[in-house]
């Protein structure tokens, strides 16, 4: 069963396809702001169950926000993962000789071991903060920051935008972010927590391009008013 809320955007598909159609492809660019979301948000998880474990600990309504952003956080470093294995990362071994997508999927099954352990902490949580829990997820989060640095750092040598230009086609670049994004939609939910949660972990012109990929309808009606309610737990934790 789809995550409620995920027919909603699967329907706009062709809307988003269209201004797709009208932006120009920009796989290394695209590549380094989801990593700028991700990457913040590991840096929050790490700052935030340092604080709670030094006794710090939230009220009931943050702690829920808490557990949704991070909740947030698994389900786009599952989709995103998945996305770059399945579907960029066998072209990408294809047209960049000597590129290590060996060791790029393994960093990701790493990385997943990781997260799967962060999920269980956050279940086993949502009872009551316990200071043994909270000192398990921080040096959980600890481990994953370290891991994901350095993947990143490879990745993003590796998929520079020199390299994407000398490797792909513009049109063959739009393909292959429509594939991801249509894939991510599919991975990730529910869309009512993670859509805030990418667009809101990134600022300025990042955020512009960012909502460049969303259909205008979850702009300017899905994320501030449908929705409202089910995300701003996060708000402590997001820069909106």
């Amino acid at each position: 069963m789809s995550p409620p809320g995920i027919s909603i955007i699967v329907s706009l598909q062709g809307e988003e396809k269209m201004t797709e159609e009208t932006r120009t492809p920009d796989l290394a660019g695209d590549l380094l702001r989801i990593h700028r979301v991700i990457t913040r948000a590991i840096q929050v998880g790490l700052d935030t169950s340092a604080r709670y474990a030094a006794g710090d600990l939230p009220d009931e309504a943050t702690r829920a926000g808490f557990f949704n952003y991070v909740h947030s956080l698994t389900e786009l470093l599952h989709s995103h993962h998945s996305g770059e294995d399945t579907i960029a990362f066998p072209v990408v071994e294809e047209r960049i000789p000597g590129a290590p997508v060996g060791q790029l999927c393994a960093d990701h099954a790493e990385i997943t071991t990781v997260v799967e352990r962060i999920k269980q902490l956050l279940e086993t949580a949502r009872a009551g903060l316990q200071k043994e829990g909270i000192n398990s997820l921080h040096e959980e989060f600890e481990q994953l920051s370290q891991i994901w640095n350095r993947h990143i750092h490879l990745e993003e040598d590796v998929l520079s935008a020199r390299a994407i230009a000398a490797a792909f086609q513009k049109y063959e670049e739009a393909e292959i972010n429509g594939r991801l994004a249509e894939h991510g939609q599919k991975a990730a939910g529910p869309d009512y927590l993670v859509l805030p949660f990418i667009l809101y972990n990134l600022d300025g012109q990042d955020r512009l391009r960012m909502a460049e990929h969303f259909p205008p309808v979850v702009l300017d009606q899905l994320i501030p008013v449908v929705w409202a309610e089910k995300w701003s737990s996060m708000k402590p934790f997001l820069l909106a």
